[in-house]
């Protein structure tokens, strides 16, 4: 075979080793760099020969793909000189493999994040046997229980009660007071439902379908005879044991606009921003689930502007206190406290909307009425925008202390405090 100019002639062909093939790559691409000679393109499938004897033309060998092991696998299989070369980072390997395109994707439920929510009410009317509580049956269930039902998706505990009650018995409640929190495991998931006292606000009329076919009124002795469940019946002798109450509604105003992008020269008339609208929306089947008649709040608008929908809602008129104000708590502390007494001591349902920096005073003022040092823990004034403290008080029991709650003068009862809850939106 004739024998011409070879560029592998004059190589050191005999040096072979695991990256003789990438050097001799690299030199000719430095080669080709000196002298500008372009490769030229070979046709598909054809071999790269070099020219020249047999003997000098390179052999091609095809190459063995990478091979990325752990050390811990190299060490089960024996290859642990490839691992060492190509290891994988440990945190790496122990990630779950990444599932392929076409894999069905898993839906959880909504309680797959935790417990179901639930929250109902014990309903409680005067009759001629004494107090009584309305049960439900359950035909699907078979069983006797009290009117509940589950939280749903973006939902305030509160108005799920409200809603649950309308819809298995067709009355509108008013609640009052907190009850115990019942957790038990139901249908295999863990449940937790809140309840609350409450007395009749509208009675749209029963009617039954397939989850609640009856409802009765029975007193206490006939609903624990009645009731499937013992915890139940434990809820209805709570229930039944409670004095009747009215709330006193403390609530922090929704989100105002911020003090730096306001260009007004009064800080009290800030406006409540495009959330705080929102939210004051949000505030309208809250404070509707206690039955509030009395709508008091500061005079700065964002205040005012918070209470605005519910007391259009219920045909109810603001009523200015300049004493809640954050301007007239800093220049008279003394009349902050005595004016939120006065509140207290209305035998309405009342809500106040006041400012942050105002909270600390009322809520202290409100632990000094009797019963309040009971519930220390729950007067607690760090609020968030919307948020309330739901005050459950009893004129039955009024002791002889007194405030003046009246604007004549005159000497008022004071309420005991039966209960205190907080929500937030």
């Amino acid at each position: 075979m004739a024998s011409g100019p070879n560029r592998c002639q004059g190589r050191a062909l005999h040096r072979r080793g695991p990256r003789a093939g990438v050097r001799q790559a690299r030199e000719a691409v430095r080669r080709r760099r000196r002298t500008g000679h372009r490769r030229t393109r070979r046709a598909p499938g054809r071999r790269r020969r070099c020219g020249g004897p047999a003997r000098h033309r390179a052999v091609t060998r095809r190459r063995r793909p990478c091979r990325i092991r752990t050390r811990a696998a190299a060490r089960r299989t024996g290859t642990a000189r490839t691992a060492r070369a190509h290891a994988v980072p440990e945190d790496l390997a122990r990630r779950p493999a990444r599932p392929p395109p076409d894999a069905p994707v898993a839906v959880s439920s909504p309680s797959a994040g935790g417990p179901v929510r639930a929250a109902g009410v014990v309903l409680v009317r005067g009759g001629s046997h004494g107090r009584e509580t309305l049960v439900i049956h359950r035909a699907h269930r078979a069983d006797w229980s009290l009117p509940k039902g589950k939280v749903e998706p973006g939902e305030h505990v509160l108005t799920t009660a409200v809603r649950e009650c309308d819809e298995e018995t067709g009355v509108v409640p008013i609640l009052g007071a907190r009850l115990a929190t019942q957790t038990y495991v139901a249908l295999g998931e863990p449940k937790i439902v809140d309840y609350w006292v409450a007395r009749i606000g509208s009675d749209q009329g029963f009617a039954p379908d397939d989850e609640v076919d009856e409802i009765r009124w029975m007193t206490a002795r006939q609903a624990h005879a009645q009731l499937t469940y013992p915890r139940d019946a434990d809820l209805v002798d709570a229930a039944l044991a409670m004095p009747d109450t009215t709330p006193l509604i403390v609530l922090r105003h929704t989100q105002a606009l911020r003090r730096t992008a306001f260009n007004g020269q009064h800080d009290a008339d800030r406006p409540l921003s495009g959330r705080g609208r929102s939210q004051a929306k949000a505030v309208v089947p809250l404070l509707a689930a206690y039955g509030i008649t009395a709508v008091h709040s500061s005079d700065a608008v964002r205040c005012r502007e918070t209470v605005r929908y519910f007391a259009e809602s219920v045909g109810a008129t603001v009523e200015n206190e300049p004493s809640l104000s954050e301007e007239g708590h800093e220049r008279a502390r003394r009349d902050s406290r005595t004016r939120i007494l006065e509140l207290a001591a209305m035998r309405v349902p009342v809500v106040v909307c006041t400012h942050r920096p105002v909270l600390p005073t009322i809520v202290q003022a409100l632990a000094t009425l009797p019963g309040g040092d009971k519930h220390a823990d729950s007067f607690d004034p760090r609020l968030p925008p919307g948020g309330c403290l739901v005050v459950h008080r009893s004129f039955d029991d009024a002791t002889d202390d007194s405030v003046n709650g009246a604007d004549n003068g005159a000497e008022v009862a004071a309420p005991r405090v039966i209960a205190v809850e907080r929500h937030e939106l």
